[in-house]
Protein backbone atom coordinates (compact mmCIF):
# COMPACT_ATOMS: atom_id res chain seq x y z
CA UNK A 1 0.00 0.00 0.00
CA UNK A 2 1.03 3.60 -0.62
CA UNK A 3 1.75 5.69 2.47
CA UNK A 4 0.00 9.04 2.87
CA UNK A 5 1.97 11.65 4.83
CA UNK A 6 0.73 14.81 6.50
CA UNK A 7 1.84 17.73 8.66
CA UNK A 8 -1.29 19.58 9.72
CA UNK A 9 -2.17 21.61 12.80
CA UNK A 10 -5.94 21.68 12.31
CA UNK A 11 -7.89 18.76 13.86
CA UNK A 12 -10.63 19.25 11.25
CA UNK A 13 -8.19 18.98 8.36
CA UNK A 14 -6.53 15.93 9.89
CA UNK A 15 -9.96 14.28 10.11
CA UNK A 16 -10.76 15.22 6.50
CA UNK A 17 -7.53 13.66 5.27
CA UNK A 18 -8.20 10.44 7.19
CA UNK A 19 -11.70 10.24 5.75
CA UNK A 20 -10.72 11.34 2.23
CA UNK A 21 -8.20 8.56 1.67
CA UNK A 22 -10.90 6.02 2.54
CA UNK A 23 -13.19 7.15 -0.30
CA UNK A 24 -13.41 5.75 -3.83
CA UNK A 25 -10.28 4.56 -5.56
CA UNK A 26 -8.11 6.00 -2.82
CA UNK A 27 -9.59 3.45 -0.42
CA UNK A 28 -8.32 0.59 -2.59
CA UNK A 29 -4.79 1.90 -3.10
CA UNK A 30 -3.73 4.13 -0.21
CA UNK A 31 -2.60 3.09 3.24
CA UNK A 32 -3.39 4.87 6.51
CA UNK A 33 -2.22 8.45 7.02
CA UNK A 34 1.04 8.95 8.88
CA UNK A 35 1.00 12.30 10.65
CA UNK A 36 4.24 14.11 11.41
CA UNK A 37 4.58 16.27 14.52
CA UNK A 38 7.12 18.72 13.07
CA UNK A 39 9.00 19.48 9.84
CA UNK A 40 11.96 17.37 10.99
CA UNK A 41 9.63 14.44 11.61
CA UNK A 42 8.09 14.91 8.14
CA UNK A 43 11.53 14.83 6.51
CA UNK A 44 12.15 11.49 8.20
CA UNK A 45 8.86 10.10 6.93
CA UNK A 46 9.56 11.30 3.38
CA UNK A 47 12.89 9.48 3.53
CA UNK A 48 11.12 6.28 4.57
CA UNK A 49 8.26 6.61 2.09
CA UNK A 50 9.60 8.36 -1.00
CA UNK A 51 7.17 9.64 -3.63
CA UNK A 52 4.25 9.48 -1.20
CA UNK A 53 1.50 12.13 -1.38
CA UNK A 54 2.16 14.65 1.39
CA UNK A 55 -0.45 17.04 2.79
CA UNK A 56 0.97 20.10 4.53
CA UNK A 57 0.04 23.41 6.06
CA UNK A 58 2.98 25.46 4.72
CA UNK A 59 2.66 27.79 7.71
CA UNK A 60 2.72 24.98 10.28
CA UNK A 61 2.16 25.33 13.13
CA UNK A 62 -1.23 26.77 12.16
CA UNK A 63 -1.35 30.53 12.42
CA UNK A 64 2.35 30.95 11.69
CA UNK A 65 3.57 33.91 9.69
CA UNK A 66 6.76 32.53 8.13
CA UNK A 67 7.35 30.14 5.24
CA UNK A 68 10.97 29.58 6.24
CA UNK A 69 10.53 26.09 7.67
CA UNK A 70 8.42 24.97 4.72
CA UNK A 71 10.86 26.32 2.12
CA UNK A 72 13.73 24.58 3.91
CA UNK A 73 11.74 21.35 3.77
CA UNK A 74 11.17 21.79 0.03
CA UNK A 75 14.90 22.34 -0.57
CA UNK A 76 15.81 19.23 1.40
CA UNK A 77 13.01 17.07 -0.05
CA UNK A 78 12.53 18.24 -3.65
CA UNK A 79 11.18 14.82 -4.65
CA UNK A 80 8.22 15.15 -2.29
CA UNK A 81 4.77 15.56 -3.88
CA UNK A 82 3.24 18.29 -1.73
CA UNK A 83 -0.47 19.03 -1.44
CA UNK A 84 -1.22 22.34 0.25
CA UNK A 85 -4.21 21.91 2.55
CA UNK A 86 -4.72 24.81 4.94
CA UNK A 87 -7.07 27.63 5.87
CA UNK A 88 -4.87 30.55 4.80
CA UNK A 89 -5.51 34.25 5.37
CA UNK A 90 -4.88 36.95 2.78
CA UNK A 91 -1.38 37.78 4.03
CA UNK A 92 -0.37 34.10 3.93
CA UNK A 93 -1.76 33.69 0.42
CA UNK A 94 0.30 36.66 -0.77
CA UNK A 95 3.45 35.18 0.76
CA UNK A 96 2.78 31.84 -0.89
CA UNK A 97 2.16 33.50 -4.27
CA UNK A 98 5.58 35.17 -4.11
CA UNK A 99 7.37 31.81 -4.00
CA UNK A 100 8.00 29.47 -6.94
CA UNK A 101 6.66 26.42 -5.11
CA UNK A 102 4.51 24.15 -7.27
CA UNK A 103 1.90 22.07 -5.45
CA UNK A 104 0.23 18.94 -6.75
CA UNK A 105 -2.99 20.51 -5.51
CA UNK A 106 -4.18 23.28 -3.21
CA UNK A 107 -7.19 22.44 -1.08
CA UNK A 108 -9.12 25.15 0.76
CA UNK A 109 -11.23 24.03 3.73
CA UNK A 110 -14.92 24.37 2.99
CA UNK A 111 -14.32 25.31 -0.65
CA UNK A 112 -12.84 22.48 -2.72
CA UNK A 113 -12.08 19.83 -0.11
CA UNK A 114 -14.86 17.32 -0.67
CA UNK A 115 -13.75 13.92 0.61
CA UNK A 116 -13.52 12.65 -2.97
CA UNK A 117 -11.30 15.63 -3.85
CA UNK A 118 -8.98 14.83 -0.94
CA UNK A 119 -8.65 11.23 -2.10
CA UNK A 120 -8.11 12.24 -5.73
CA UNK A 121 -5.40 14.72 -4.68
CA UNK A 122 -3.59 11.93 -2.84
CA UNK A 123 -3.75 9.69 -5.92
CA UNK A 124 -2.41 12.52 -8.11
CA UNK A 125 0.39 13.07 -5.63
CA UNK A 126 1.57 9.45 -5.62
CA UNK A 127 4.72 9.20 -7.72
CA UNK A 128 3.93 12.66 -9.10
CA UNK A 129 7.51 13.21 -10.27
CA UNK A 130 6.84 10.68 -13.04
CA UNK A 131 3.80 12.65 -14.15
CA UNK A 132 5.65 15.97 -14.05
CA UNK A 133 8.59 14.54 -15.99
CA UNK A 134 6.32 13.20 -18.73
CA UNK A 135 4.30 16.43 -19.00
CA UNK A 136 7.45 18.54 -19.19
CA UNK A 137 8.85 16.33 -21.98
CA UNK A 138 5.58 16.63 -23.88
CA UNK A 139 5.49 20.39 -23.46
CA UNK A 140 9.02 20.73 -24.84
CA UNK A 141 8.08 18.67 -27.89
CA UNK A 142 4.76 20.36 -28.72
CA UNK A 143 3.58 23.93 -29.40
CA UNK A 144 3.26 26.26 -26.42
CA UNK A 145 -0.47 26.42 -27.13
CA UNK A 146 -0.82 22.81 -25.89
CA UNK A 147 0.81 23.40 -22.49
CA UNK A 148 -2.39 24.00 -20.56
CA UNK A 149 -4.17 21.17 -22.36
CA UNK A 150 -1.46 18.67 -21.45
CA UNK A 151 -1.42 19.83 -17.83
CA UNK A 152 -5.17 19.39 -17.54
CA UNK A 153 -5.28 16.04 -19.33
CA UNK A 154 -2.90 14.43 -16.85
CA UNK A 155 -4.50 16.18 -13.90
CA UNK A 156 -8.11 15.27 -14.67
CA UNK A 157 -7.64 11.65 -15.72
CA UNK A 158 -6.75 10.13 -12.36
CA UNK A 159 -10.52 9.78 -12.12
CA UNK A 160 -12.88 8.99 -15.05
CA UNK A 161 -12.96 11.91 -17.48
CA UNK A 162 -14.98 12.48 -20.65
CA UNK A 163 -14.09 14.79 -23.53
CA UNK A 164 -16.91 17.08 -22.39
CA UNK A 165 -15.53 17.21 -18.82
CA UNK A 166 -12.04 17.98 -20.10
CA UNK A 167 -13.37 20.82 -22.27
CA UNK A 168 -15.33 22.27 -19.34
CA UNK A 169 -12.28 22.15 -17.07
CA UNK A 170 -10.40 24.14 -19.73
CA UNK A 171 -13.26 26.61 -20.09
CA UNK A 172 -13.78 25.90 -23.80
CA UNK A 173 -16.25 24.01 -25.99
CA UNK A 174 -15.67 20.44 -27.18
CA UNK A 175 -15.47 21.74 -30.75
CA UNK A 176 -12.76 24.25 -29.79
CA UNK A 177 -10.86 21.55 -27.91
CA UNK A 178 -10.87 19.29 -30.96
CA UNK A 179 -9.77 22.13 -33.23
CA UNK A 180 -6.85 22.92 -30.93
CA UNK A 181 -5.70 19.32 -30.99
CA UNK A 182 -5.78 19.27 -34.79
CA UNK A 183 -3.99 22.62 -35.05
CA UNK A 184 -1.27 21.50 -32.62
CA UNK A 185 -0.88 18.09 -34.26
CA UNK A 186 -1.54 16.12 -31.09
CA UNK A 187 -3.96 13.17 -30.81
CA UNK A 188 -7.69 13.89 -30.50
CA UNK A 189 -9.05 14.51 -26.98
CA UNK A 190 -10.56 11.04 -26.59
CA UNK A 191 -7.23 9.41 -27.39
CA UNK A 192 -5.30 11.78 -25.10
CA UNK A 193 -7.63 10.86 -22.25
CA UNK A 194 -7.24 7.13 -22.90
CA UNK A 195 -3.45 7.33 -23.00
CA UNK A 196 -3.30 9.38 -19.80
CA UNK A 197 -5.69 7.01 -18.02
CA UNK A 198 -3.50 4.03 -18.93
CA UNK A 199 -0.42 5.87 -17.67
CA UNK A 200 -2.10 6.60 -14.32
CA UNK A 201 -3.16 2.97 -13.91
CA UNK A 202 0.34 1.67 -14.59
CA UNK A 203 2.14 4.21 -12.39
CA UNK A 204 -0.21 3.59 -9.45
CA UNK A 205 0.13 -0.17 -9.97
CA UNK A 206 3.89 0.29 -9.67
CA UNK A 207 3.69 2.30 -6.43
CA UNK A 208 0.91 0.30 -4.77
CA UNK A 209 2.20 -3.14 -5.73
CA UNK A 210 -1.30 -4.05 -6.93
CA UNK A 211 -2.01 -5.70 -10.33
CA UNK A 212 -2.93 -3.22 -13.04
CA UNK A 213 -6.39 -4.79 -13.34
CA UNK A 214 -7.17 -4.08 -9.69
CA UNK A 215 -5.85 -0.54 -10.03
CA UNK A 216 -7.93 0.02 -13.18
CA UNK A 217 -11.07 -0.92 -11.25
CA UNK A 218 -10.08 1.42 -8.40
CA UNK A 219 -9.64 4.28 -10.89
CA UNK A 220 -13.07 3.82 -12.40
CA UNK A 221 -12.81 1.33 -15.26
CA UNK A 222 -15.98 -0.77 -15.34
CA UNK A 223 -14.06 -4.04 -15.43
CA UNK A 224 -10.68 -5.49 -16.33
CA UNK A 225 -11.85 -6.41 -19.83
CA UNK A 226 -12.62 -2.75 -20.48
CA UNK A 227 -9.12 -1.74 -19.38
CA UNK A 228 -7.54 -4.52 -21.42
CA UNK A 229 -9.41 -3.38 -24.54
CA UNK A 230 -8.29 0.21 -23.95
CA UNK A 231 -4.64 -0.86 -23.63
CA UNK A 232 -4.79 -3.02 -26.74
CA UNK A 233 -6.47 -0.25 -28.73
CA UNK A 234 -3.99 2.46 -27.73
CA UNK A 235 -0.77 0.48 -27.30
CA UNK A 236 -1.37 -2.57 -29.50
CA UNK A 237 -0.51 -5.04 -26.72
CA UNK A 238 -2.17 -6.54 -23.63
CA UNK A 239 -1.47 -5.13 -20.14
CA UNK A 240 0.73 -8.12 -19.24
CA UNK A 241 3.18 -7.19 -22.01
CA UNK A 242 3.12 -3.54 -20.95
CA UNK A 243 4.14 -4.56 -17.42
CA UNK A 244 7.02 -6.70 -18.72
CA UNK A 245 8.26 -3.83 -20.88
CA UNK A 246 8.48 -1.40 -17.97
CA UNK A 247 4.95 -0.44 -16.99
CA UNK A 248 4.64 3.34 -16.64
CA UNK A 249 8.05 4.02 -18.19
CA UNK A 250 7.07 2.10 -21.30
CA UNK A 251 3.66 3.80 -21.46
CA UNK A 252 5.35 7.20 -21.12
CA UNK A 253 7.67 6.41 -24.06
CA UNK A 254 4.70 5.39 -26.21
CA UNK A 255 2.79 8.54 -25.29
CA UNK A 256 5.79 10.66 -26.23
CA UNK A 257 5.99 8.93 -29.58
CA UNK A 258 2.28 9.29 -30.31
CA UNK A 259 2.02 12.93 -29.26
CA UNK A 260 5.18 14.11 -30.95
CA UNK A 261 4.51 12.28 -34.22
CA UNK A 262 2.58 14.23 -36.88
CA UNK A 263 0.82 10.99 -37.83
CA UNK A 264 -0.80 10.93 -34.39
CA UNK A 265 -3.49 13.39 -35.38
CA UNK A 266 -5.70 10.87 -37.17
CA UNK A 267 -9.28 11.23 -35.99
CA UNK A 268 -10.81 9.13 -33.24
Amino acid sequence: MIAVLALEGSPRIRDRIRAGVRVGGAHELLGPVRFASAWRDLRTLVGRFPCSPTFVDPFFPSGGTSLGAFLSFRRECPQCSVICYADLNTAQLWQLAETDVVFVERLDPGANDRLSAVGSAALRGTGNREVRALVECLKRATPVSTNTLLEFVFRETVTPCSVDQLARSLGISVRTLRRRCVASEVPPPKRLISLARIFHVERLAKWSGRPSGAVALALGFSDYANYRRSVRRELGQPPSVIVRRGGPDYVASVILGKITSPASTSAS
